[in-house]
C-alpha cells in the first residue's frame, strides 16, 4: 500500500555555527512525496562518528562534541519522523512501550520544515514537533549522503549544530551540556500502518564526552 505524506516543507536558514544566536526563519510550500511502509519492513538506526560506528549500551551512546552521522538502512524509498528533544518526557514513554505514532508530536500538523539535502548539517530540537527524514530518489530527499547496498538505501544524515525551535537559536555541538533524546517513527498516512504494532519505533540518547 502506498500513500502520501501530506507536506514537506523546504526551511531556509541564515546559520552561525559553534554559537548561540537568534535567527530568520523562511518557510515555503514543497511538493508532496510518498513515503509507504509495509508491515513486515524493518528500519535500523546507528551513530557514525569519526569513521566509527558507535555502539549504543541501553539504549544510550556517547558522542564527542563534534560533528556526527545518523545512519539509516531503509529497505526502499521510505521516510521517518524524527524527534529531538531535550526533554526526557517522549523516549520514557517509548522506552516502556506506550504507542507513539498517533500522538500529537508525530502528527502532520507538527511536522518541521526541513531542507533537501541537509545543506547545513543540522538537528531540529523541539518538545513539540518532529522532522520528516527522507529518501524518495536521488534528487529528492534531505541526506546527505546515500548509498544502495544489498538492494537497500543507506541513507545519512550528519549533524553539526541544533536549532532550537522554541528559541530560534542555533547551539554549536561544542557547547551542549545536556543530553539529546531521539524518537525515531517510521511513517506512512495510512491509517491501519499507524497500528503501533506495524510501526517499529526507535530510539536514543546521545550524552557527551567530558
Amino acid at each position: 500500500m502506498k500513500k502520501i505524506l501530506g507536506f514537506l516543507l523546504i526551511l531556509s536558514l541564515m546559520i552561525s555555527c559553534g554559537s548561540s544566536i537568534k535567527i530568520p526563519v523562511s518557510v515555503v510550500q514543497h511538493e508532496k512525496v510518498p513515503v509507504a511502509i509495509e508491515e513486515s519492513e524493518n528500519v535500523t538506526v546507528s551513530i557514525e562518528q569519526n569513521g566509527k560506528l558507535m555502539m549504543p549500551s541501553k539504549g544510550i551512546v556517547t558522542l564527542d562534541k563534534a560533528e556526527f552521522n545518523v545512519i539509516f538502512d531503509f529497505p526502499k524509498p521510505m521516510a521517518v519522523l524524527v524527534n529531538a528533544s531535550f526533554d526526557d518526557k517522549l523516549i520514557n514513554l517509548a522506552s516502556a512501550g506506550a504507542p507513539l505514532a498517533t500522538r500529537s508530536e508525530f502528527s502532520e500538523t507538527s511536522t518541521i520544515a526541513v531542507a533537501l539535502f541537509n545543506p547545513d548539517k543540522v538537528l531540529y530540537v523541539s518538545d513539540d514537533a518532529s522532522s520528516p527524514w527522507f529518501y524518495e530518489k536521488e534528487d529528492l530527499h534531505n541526506f546527505n549522503k546515500m548509498e544502495r547496498v544489498n538492494g537497500h538505501y543507506k541513507c545519512t544524515r550528519s549533524i553539526d549544530y541544533v536549532l532550537d525551535i522554541a528559541t530560534e537559536e542555533t547551539i554549536g555541538l561544542e557547547i551542549i551540556e545536556v543530553p539529546i533524546y531521539l524518537v525515531f517513527v517510521p511513517t506512512s498516512n495510512d491509517k491501519e500502518l499507524m497500528d503501533e504494532n506495524k510501526i517499529q519505533t526507535k530510539y536514543l540518547k546521545i550524552e557527551w564526552n567530558k
